[in-house]
C-alpha cells in the first residue's frame, strides 16, 4: 500500500513532507480524472519501528516431528544481511512478516538475531473509507466524442439526438462507511383482530389517535350505546374497561378528576385509551349549578 502510494504520488518523500499534518489521497486510478481518491485519516501514534536481521537460512532441516532449534551454529555474521544488499532483501512484503513467523525466526536463532530502533512513528494514515464508485471512460465512445466537438469548439455536431453521456464522477457523499445496526424496534409488535383474523402490526412509541363520537343536544336518532370501534385484545385495558362500565352504572356523568379518584386501584395510563369506549361530555364553559 505504501509503495503503491509513493508511485501514485511520485515524489513520495517531498509529498509525504508538505502533507504532514494532512491526508494523503489515494488514486486508484490516476490517470482517470472521473476517479475520485480515498482519502486518509490522520491518526497521532506513539510507535517505534524496529528493523529485525535474523541468520538466512541454508536450507537445513530438522529432525521429523521436532520443534527444537537448529544444532548446527553458523557464523551470524556470515549469514546475517547487512549492508548496501540489506535493503534490497528486506522481508517485509508477500506476507513474509507475519507475528508468528517473525516470533519463530526469534526463537529458532536465540541470541544470533539484532535489534535496531529504526525510528519513531509519531503518525499513521488509515484508509478506512470506500472506494466510490466510479466507471472506466477509457473505452468509452464518450470521451473520444467529447473531445472532438468540446475541445475543438465545433458545437455543430454536439446537437444530435440520443446522445451518449456518462453518469457523475460522485455517486456517494459517505466518507466513511455506515454501520448499519439493524435490529428489530421493540415497541412494534403484531396484533390479531379477533373479528377479521387479520395480522396488523402496531408501533407503541406511536401516539395513538382519539376517534370521539360527538352528539348534538337536541339529537333523538342515532344515538350511539356503544363503542364506535371493538375494545383491543388487552386483558388489563378490558378489565379497565368493564370498571369505566361499573363507574358509568353508578352515576352517568364523570369528570376526569372523579374518574381518577375512582379508579384509583386501576393504572391511569389506560383512561386516555378508554375513553372512546364510554359516553364523555365536554367540560362546558360555564359553572355547573
Amino acid at each position: 500500500m505504501v509503495s503503491r502510494l509513493l508511485d501514485v504520488n511520485h515524489n513520495g518523500t517531498r509529498f509525504l513532507r508538505e502533507l504532514k499534518d494532512e491526508c494523503i489521497p489515494l488514486f486508484l486510478r490516476i490517470r482517470d480524472p472521473t476517479c475520485e481518491p480515498i482519502l486518509s485519516y490522520n491518526s497521532i501514534t506513539n510507535n517505534v519501528l524496529l528493523k529485525i536481521a535474523v541468520p538466512k537460512r541454508t536450507g537445513r532441516k530438522r529432525k521429523r516431528g521436532s520443534q527444537d532449534p537448529y544444532t548446527n551454529d553458523v557464523d551470524p555474521k556470515s549469514t546475517t544481511i547487512s549492508g548496501e544488499n540489506s535493503t534490497s532483501n528486506i522481508q517485509s512484503h508477500s506476507l513474509n512478516d507475519k507475528p508468528t513467523s517473525i516470533l519463530k525466526k526469534l526463537r529458532d536463532n536465540v541470541g544470533k538475531y539484532t535489534v535496531e530502533a529504526v525510528g519513531a512513528i509519531e503518525q499513521s494514515h488509515r484508509y478506512r473509507g470506500l472506494a466510490d464508485y466510479h466507471q472506466s471512460t477509457s473505452h468509452a465512445p464518450f470521451m473520444s466524442h467529447f473531445q472532438e466537438t468540446a475541445f475543438s469548439a465545433n458545437l455543430t455536431r454536439a446537437g444530435s439526438r440520443n446522445e451518449e453521456i456518462v453518469p457523475p464522477p460522485t455517486f456517494t457523499h459517505h466518507p466513511l462507511p455506515f454501520n448499519w445496526g439493524y435490529r428489530q424496534n421493540p415497541l412494534i409488535s403484531t396484533e390479531v383482530d379477533a373479528e377479521t383474523g387479520e395480522t396488523s402490526i402496531v408501533n407503541r412509541s406511536k401516539m395513538p389517535k382519539l376517534e370521539m363520537q360527538y352528539v348534538h343536544c337536541d339529537e333523538d336518532e342515532d344515538v350511539p350505546t356503544k363503542a364506535h370501534r371493538p375494545v383491543p385484545d388487552d386483558p388489563v385495558l378490558k378489565d379497565f374497561v368493564a370498571a369505566l362500565q361499573q363507574a358509568m352504572n353508578e352515576r352517568p356523568i364523570w369528570t376526569r378528576r372523579a374518574l381518577q379518584n375512582r379508579l384509583v386501584n386501576e393504572p391511569g395510563y389506560y383512561l386516555m385509551k378508554t375513553r372512546p369506549s364510554i359516553r364523555r361530555l365536554p367540560i362546558p364553559k360555564w359553572p355547573l349549578a
